[in-house]
């Protein structure tokens, strides 16, 4: 069984739903339906959407009704498309089939409760960028798992963090981030640290091994799916040496990707 919390006059009222596995069927074709999921795993979608009908990495929302019954079908490309779809549903679809007159939360409980016609809705999306990231720094994140879910729901795929230091419990938000389709970027200081002017960057070769040290000790054998790195932020617009600043970046991080790679 499934447990619905629902808001009604500024109560919560508890509706339990019954979670049917799709193999087995519904057995009261009366009953209203939300079939979710993806075309390979659940049988049930096939009556109502064909393989076109869900984009690649994307996923599709209907919702139909019949005399009998109202049916709501979330279906994706992948277990993230099914996630956004869920996602659309409460965010797009339920406004969007909302009468002007009440409320969203009131609405939901009419629709699915209280036996009204559900309106009919479509709506077909991918994401149009293969990657959407979003950096922060880690320190100010103070739950890590809400964080992540919430960039899940609006169909973020990779999350730069950056610190000082490793965070001890690394793993554990690499697992969950993981659990919602996201990838972790660790990000650390290449080269300038908090005091940002006050680097100096005519030494590379120390910087260089600096570096190099730092991702080997603390960085490298970290879970995660890549590094992420500033060098020469936050400085002035004046040369470096024969070089500006952006030339002077562009050389010194090819460096110490080399060196990292090797």
């Amino acid at each position: 069984l499934g447990e619905i919390i629902l808001r009604e006059k500024g109560v919560y009222s508890t509706h339990v739903l019954p979670l049917l596995p799709a193999a087995g069927g519904v057995k009261d074709e009366r009953s209203n339906q939300i079939i979710i999921g993806t075309l390979s795993d659940n049988p049930m979608l096939s009556g109502y959407i064909g393989s076109r009908d869900v984009p690649e990495g994307g996923y599709i929302v209907r919702t139909f009704s019949d005399e009998n019954r109202s049916v709501l079908v979330i279906a994706g490309d992948g277990p993230r498309e099914v996630l956004w779809g869920a996602a659309d549903f409460t965010m797009d679809a339920i406004p969007a089939m909302r009468p002007d007159r009440g409320n969203a939360i009131r609405y939901e409980h009419d629709v699915f409760f209280s036996g009204k016609r559900l309106p009919r809705y479509v709506s077909s999306r991918r994401p149009k960028a293969n990657v959407r990231s979003v950096f922060t720094w880690g320190h100010p994140i103070d739950d890590f798992r809400a964080y992540l879910r919430n960039l899940a729901r609006l169909k973020f795929n990779r999350v730069y963090f950056w610190n000082d230091y490793p965070p001890i419990n690394a793993a554990d938000i690499v697992d969950y981030a993981h659990r919602w389709g996201i990838e972790v970027y660790w990000g650390f200081a290449w080269g300038w640290s908090t005091n940002c002017r006050e680097t100096n960057a005519e030494d590379d070769e120390k910087l260089i091994s600096g570096i190099i040290e730092s991702w080997r000790e603390k960085w490298k054998n970290l879970p995660g799916d890549g590094i992420y790195f500033q060098t020469f932020t936050e400085t002035n617009d004046k040369p470096m040496g024969n070089e500006t600043v952006a030339e002077r970046a562009v050389s010194f991080v090819n460096r110490v990707a080399e060196s990292m790679l090797k």
